[in-house]
């Protein structure tokens, strides 16, 4: 029994379930606080395709080079992300051309991300862009298409939450960035290898302020904004521990629900 629960946890990680979720959470924090309505559709196109985006950058060059050696658990894996397109493309039918439209841009870079099109070489490989190119993407998500597709005004508002969320992802990478320093490619130039891991940390407690700053300037209810304040102390006390030597599922789990505990202190503050 307890490998089989094993099993599952482990799938539920590797299949991008939970950071899919983490993705979708910050998106509900967004319809919270600007007081809008849940979509069926809009929700099943950010879960299904955060899942199928994931995925395909994690996996597409194993499936490439080792198709033909995939274990089970990985060939459950693709089965499960065929599951998960399908799930995108029906609720993305649904959804109006102006929504798509933003969301075919986070695809794009996606794509690009993963596939080396351009000389041989993909997003991935540009030097020190990672970070960026993830946060954009999830600002895309969790923000613009939303805005999108409420017909929400694209002012200062609208500007200042697209900056919140990417301050946030970007502080979220910084402990996968730790956590790989000793196995990623000095070429990719993150930022613990640029800096070193002491100072990527204070980077990240500036970065929280800001975010938090950016809280107090735009938020009118005193309830958000003890939510913003809980979820700021919990991630700078997260990074403050995070090294090279914590467990597997440090980041990938800890790390990555803290989107979602953020949501639950929306929900109940």
């Amino acid at each position: 029994m307890k490998r089989f629960l094993l099993s599952v946890f482990r799938f539920y990680i590797e299949a991008s379930i939970h950071v899919s979720l983490a993705v979708f959470a910050l998106f509900q924090v967004f319809l919270l606080k600007n007081e809008l309505r849940s979509d069926l559709y809009l929700s099943g196109v950010i879960f299904f395709g955060s899942i199928t985006g994931y995925n395909f950058v994690k996996y597409a060059p194993v499936a490439k080079l080792h198709h033909r050696s995939l274990t089970r658990f990985f060939k459950g894996i693709q089965f499960f992300s065929l599951i998960s397109f399908l799930g995108l493309v029906f609720f993305g039918l649904k959804l109006p051309l102006r929504t798509l439209q933003a969301f075919a841009i986070g695809g794009i870079f996606i794509f690009l991300y993963a596939i080396p099109v351009v000389l041989k070489k993909n997003l991935r490989s540009l030097s020190g862009a990672k970070i960026y190119i993830v946060a954009f993407s999830w600002v895309i998500a969790v923000v613009v298409a939303p805005a999108l597709h409420f017909d929400l005004a694209i002012d200062h508002f609208f500007l200042m939450n697209c900056l919140q969320v990417f301050l946030l992802v970007v502080v979220l990478i910084i402990p996968f960035d730790i956590r790989d320093l000793n196995y990623d490619s000095k070429n990719l130039r993150t930022l613990p290898q640029v800096i070193g891991v002491v100072k990527a940390k204070l980077v990240a407690g500036v970065l929280l302020l800001l975010f938090l700053s950016i809280e107090f300037w735009i938020q009118k209810k005193p309830e958000a904004l003890w939510a913003s304040s809980l979820i700021s102390i919990l991630m700078a006390f997260m990074i403050y521990k995070t090294s090279t030597t914590n467990s597997k599922f440090y980041c990938s789990f800890y790390i990555e629900s803290i989107p979602i505990i953020y949501w639950v202190l929306v929900l109940i503050t």
